[in-house]
């Protein structure tokens, strides 16, 4: 496995794929990983590769060594993480919950991402662990008396301030735990009742995160977050940021990022007031807008190449 995610690092590097400096292997995980930030051409994306590995019993192991190693790859079992599986499940929840789901999750993602809460490796919220979170909280709002209940255009900024609200004030983490497979409509189950938390110890002051994986039942993908305590500071001071009708971001909230507070660098500017609300939390760099504009223009060259290539309607006259 070493041997292939070194070659595979290799591959990404000859073939400028990746923004020098950004690869990082790591290839002791349960799920080993290639994590990588892509080049300026591929818009300096943040992406993880990851790779499934053998899981081999003892029995298994002791006949693999008698044969010299071919049994392995005959009675060994693959084990997936689940990638596309976890695709396909997403892919439902999209269909269920449409553009609700991908904005919400897209807005939460890019909040963050600039707080340097979004990589579960660091102790961050991960993309998988936050949609089963997005899901749980539209589940609620499904019920007759939520939001999605009586509206075919629901309003999205509610949206997401019903959820900083939710796991920023309102979330029981220390009592309460995700799982979407539980029949009620809420998604939560009390922990001393989640048969699948296997590490119920947390170090003192953490904030702990107990997530059932819908697609791998007894698997608790909210584990690796260990600095929720800063992520629910922070869901919590984007919600004052957003509910609150004075102007003001993010920095008079005082959210720690992991040990530090965000400076007025790193926060967006309300001095303009083209601004839109999304911009008391969240910050647009303007060198992605760069890139955004004329990928758009080059997209449109293509559109009206295409059309003006297209054989021209003929008009009454040509018919005399």
């Amino acid at each position: 496995m070493a041997r292939l995610i070194k070659a595979t690092s290799r591959a990404l590097q000859d073939h400028h794929l990746v923004n020098p400096g950004s690869l990082v292997r790591i290839p002791r995980a349960r799920v080993p990983l290639v994590k990588f930030q892509t080049g300026p051409g591929l818009g300096r994306q943040q992406c993880d590769l990851s790779f499934a590995t053998l899981e081999v019993d003892d029995q298994v192991d002791s006949l693999a060594k008698a044969s010299k190693g071919p049994m392995i790859l005959r009675a060994g079992k693959l084990v997936s993480h689940g990638g596309q599986a976890a695709q396909e499940w997403a892919e439902d929840q999209k269909h269920e919950f449409g553009h609700c789901l991908q904005a919400l999750v897209l807005v939460l993602k890019a909040l963050l991402n600039q707080h340097g809460l979004s990589d579960p490796s660091q102790g961050g919220l991960g993309g998988y662990s936050l949609l089963n979170m997005v899901v749980a909280y539209l589940r609620q709002e499904s019920h007759p008396e939520g939001a999605l209940s009586n509206t075919h255009d629901p309003d999205l900024g509610a949206l997401l301030v019903g959820f900083l609200h939710k796991y920023g004030l309102e979330f029981r983490y220390d009592e309460m735990a995700i799982s979407l497979e539980e029949n009620d409509f809420t998604g939560e189950v009390p922990q001393a009742e989640a048969w699948w938390i296997a590490n119920r110890q947390q170090r003192r002051g953490a904030v702990p995160l107990h997530i059932h994986d819908p697609i791998q039942p007894g698997h608790d993908i909210g584990t690796p977050s260990w600095n929720m305590a800063a992520v629910r500071q922070l869901f919590a001071s984007a919600h004052s940021a957003l509910a609150d009708s004075t102007p003001h971001t993010l920095q008079d909230g005082g959210v720690v990022a992991g040990n530090a507070a965000p400076t007025a660098s790193t926060l967006p500017d309300m001095a303009s007031s083209n601004c839109s609300e999304l911009s008391r939390i969240i910050r647009i760099d303007p060198q992605w807008n760069r890139w955004r504009t004329r990928r758009h223009r080059s997209m449109n060259s293509r559109k009206r190449d295409r059309i003006t290539s297209l054989p021209k309607a003929h008009s009454h006259q040509d018919f005399g």
